[in-house]
């Protein structure tokens, strides 16, 4: 299985622009088809139009775009896009209704079938959260932007282990620190401009900033430990 899960960063100002380069040449097709997956940001028309230039304009491939809540297409037409990409991008937003809505289109176990079979999984944000087991997410926002915290929130499963995106923006390395050690559990976080490239069970750091980290965090008999990797380190967990 190849993955990207990209901590954040804004797609609009370029600044993954490194991180998508990788992701279409790791397709190792001229034109690779793309497909962007919206749900999490209630498909935004602007969010599609964004990632059709820069996908499609400014690295040559061939963009379509999956928009399940405002155009409701039938199961034969999600199928045909989804077996027919190369590259599937899931952007950001609201990770706990995205999940809701796959989960009504059964993209759960279609998304598990084409990663088998060799289709590149990526995204950003909410669209990094969703493959592993569990995420740090701030779904209570979309909720209640006045009260509202960080929750873990169970997700498809595809790799081990609680994902942390934004790790370097405000208190989300303490909160997610402390989350994990009430409940006894690992991590891995990624800042902004930093990605973990999943080839099956090898990870390794790609990032389009110097600065840019991941962290592997782990509580074992009430010990917290903080490991920093940095661009093309392999991640031992």
């Amino acid at each position: 299985m190849n993955l990207i899960a990209i901590g954040g960063g804004e797609l609009r100002e370029r600044e993954t622009f490194e991180i998508d380069t990788f992701i279409r040449e790791l397709s190792g097709k001229a034109k690779p088809n793309v497909l962007f997956i919206p749900t999490a940001s209630y498909d935004a028309v602007g969010y599609c139009e964004l990632v059709a230039d820069v996908y499609g304009k400014e690295l040559g491939c061939i963009v379509n775009d999956l928009r399940l809540i405002k155009s409701q297409p039938n199961k034969n037409e999600i199928e045909d896009k989804i077996f027919n990409a190369d590259i599937i991008y899931v952007g950001g937003g609201n990770t706990k209704n995205m999940l809701k809505v796959w989960k009504q289109n059964n993209l759960n176990a279609l998304l598990a079938n084409v990663a088998e079979s060799g289709t590149i999984l990526s995204g950003l944000s909410a669209g990094a959260v969703c493959w592993f087991d569990q995420g740090h997410s701030d779904y209570e926002f979309f909720e209640d932007e006045k009260n509202w915290q960080y929750r873990l929130l169970n997700c498809l499963g595809y790799k081990q282990g609680v994902y942390c995106p934004h790790l370097n923006e405000d208190k989300r390395l303490s909160s997610f620190k402390a989350v994990l050690e009430q409940q006894n559990l690992n991590g891995i976080g990624c800042d902004n401009n930093a990605a973990i490239w999943y080839q099956d069970h090898n990870a390794t750091v790609i990032t389009s900033s110097s600065e840019a980290t991941v962290k592997v965090i782990k509580t074992e008999l009430q010990q917290t430990s903080c490991k920093t990797y940095t661009t093309g380190d392999n991640i031992i967990f």
